[in-house]
């Protein structure tokens, strides 16, 4: 099928795929529990208690929502950040048939995203777009994307595959929520390269930017995406910028660790605009929104 890359590696047509082990959804219900578990096998983490010991912890029964996968990632000290247009359970999905335990649902889901920060949950109210998507894949991120199976497409699958799901309820023409995970892209082409784990095989599978754009925002899943970063992605100590990650650096734009700035996220650092995590050292002056395992805002 497609070329198999490095995690930060993109070929001269602009194409780059991550290799994910891959896993198959068992009920109708367990789509955001395979895709967990497929990105634990990616970071080399055992995934035998997804299904038990997390699942269990969650207290969702067969009801699982993107809240309670960046819960059981955060468990697993993986880093994530899950951006969502509704911090909680949006009320006008009430009457979908899809969240027919909606009103059993929503008191949780509603304290899950208040208690988020405090449990290592790290969530953002936006959207985003598929280019920040592809940009986070180009430096070896995965993302785990609430879709509308109804509009989600594969050029490469057989129709048969396309046109039914585990997730999919017979009958209903409604909104039909299912999570994939989002390892590659081809700019090229304006393709995106994702895993499903309904696919009763280990294909990839693939789809144009505009089915993924109207798949992903469909009235029903709030646009949420679950960012999931690589913890090994660094640079040497004396490179001194990066667009994007870094460990054990100086500067970057976005995210880093163990350094003196960034406009989004560090840890025992300085000064930040929005969040770190690590215990406030002296000198660190200075953080206008979340502070994790600290004493001071």
């Amino acid at each position: 099928m497609a070329v198999t890359l490095t995690p930060v590696e993109t070929d001269s047509r602009g194409r780059q795929i991550i290799e994910l082990p891959h896993v198959e959804q068992c009920y109708t219900w367990d789509c955001g529990l395979a895709c967990l578990s497929m990105v634990l096998k990616y970071f080399d983490i055992p995934a035998q208690e997804v299904y038990t010991k997390d699942l269990d912890a969650q207290q969702c029964g067969e009801s699982v929502w993107t809240v309670d996968l960046a819960y059981i990632v955060a468990r697993y000290t993986i880093p994530h950040r899950l951006c969502t247009v509704t911090l909680g359970a949006n009320e006008d999905h009430a009457s979908k048939s899809f969240y027919s335990a909606f009103s059993k649902d929503e008191q949780r889901v509603n304290r899950l995203f208040q208690e988020a920060a405090s449990h290592g949950v790290v969530t953002e109210k936006r959207s985003v777009s598929v280019d920040e998507l592809v940009s986070h894949v180009k430096e070896g991120g995965v993302a785990i994307v609430l879709s509308d199976w109804r509009y989600l497409e594969c050029i490469w699958c057989p129709p048969e595959i396309g046109k039914c799901s585990l997730c999919c309820m017979i009958g209903s023409s409604g909104y039909q929520g299912h999570f994939i995970v989002v390892c590659g892209f081809d700019k090229s082409k304006q393709y995106i390269f994702y895993k499903n784990p309904n696919n009763g095989t280990p294909d990839l599978c693939c789809c144009r930017y505009t089915s993924f754009d109207k798949a992903r925002k469909s009235d029903g899943t709030d646009e949420d995406i679950l960012f999931i970063f690589r913890a090994d992605h660094s640079l040497k100590p004396g490179n001194i910028g990066c667009d994007r990650y870094f460990l054990d650096n100086t500067c970057c734009d976005r995210y880093f660790l163990d350094s003196t700035c960034c406009d989004r996220y560090f840890l025992d650092s300085t000064c930040c605009d929005r969040y770190f995590l690590g215990s406030r050292k002296p000198g660190n002056t200075c953080c206008d929104s979340y502070v994790l395992h600290s004493a001071v805002l």
